[in-house]
């Protein structure tokens, strides 16, 4: 990739991030104020219940302390005007263009140094998308997150359905490590598990193990699973 395209691509990223970000503030700031019916699971009050929705729509950074492709969970639903919904699609639109963008990244890595935590720096492969991020000084962004759309439901409603579904994290281990896992770990499929690392060559030292995550709960959940809504009309 050669520099001028670099610069041009970076600076094409700190557009849609800057779309995203005064979108999103517009959406939560008229939610907040023009939202009829509100709903939220383990909410004590209305005004609660949309605190906890807005909250989990606006948090496309990570704290201090989450881990990687984790967000807050909230499961609710919310009543609102027709300008709401009209903002909430503008909102869909900016996610999916920096999603647009960022996606014909993901195939790149650069060479760049970085702290090896000793005092010293080393030369590391980094995924282009993570190094461009750094670069706008936002880091910190929960790129899950900020691709998540706003589930924006049509028609008279009566019923709205969730359905929680679990995905399964993906660890790349030593050969060796993996051979050894599935007599620890509980699944149906061990012996097929087992006969696939023995048939495993010599020259590839690395494999995956797959297991379980927990569920999510919420249409506003992380990458650790996902939550459909389904409307019945009237």
């Amino acid at each position: 990739m050669h520099l001028v395209d670099y610069t041009e691509i970076k600076q094409q990223v700190a557009a849609a991030l800057r779309d995203l970000e005064h979108t999103l503030e517009r959406f939560i700031d008229t939610l907040s104020h023009d939202a009829a019916l509100v709903s939220a699971e383990g909410a004590t009050s209305d005004r609660d219940a949309l605190r906890c929705i807005c909250e989990a729509y606006a948090t496309i950074d990570y704290g201090q302390d989450d881990a990687a492709n984790e967000s807050p969970l909230c499961l609710g639903v919310v009543g609102v005007s027709a300008a709401v919904v009209k903002q909430a699609a503008d909102l869909n639109a900016v996610k999916s263009a920096l999603r647009d963008r960022l996606k014909v990244l993901r195939p790149h890595r650069v060479r760049v140094p970085v702290k090896d935590g000793q005092g010293g720096r080393v030369v590391k492969s980094l995924p282009l998308v993570r190094v461009i991020l750094r670069e706008l000084q936002r880091s910190d962004l929960n790129v899950l997150a900020a691709y998540r759309k706003v589930p924006v439901l049509t028609g008279r409603v009566a019923r709205v359905a969730y359905t929680r579904a679990l995905t399964r994290a993906v660890y790349r281990l030593p050969r060796s490590d993996l051979a050894t896992m599935p007599s620890t770990q509980p699944a149906p499929a061990l012996p097929r598990t087992s006969s696939a690392c023995a048939s495993c060559r010599p020259g590839k030292p690395t494999s995956r193990w797959s297991r379980s995550a927990t569920p999510t709960s919420a249409p506003t959940s992380g990458s650790q699973g996902s939550t459909t809504a389904t409307a019945v009309e009237r």
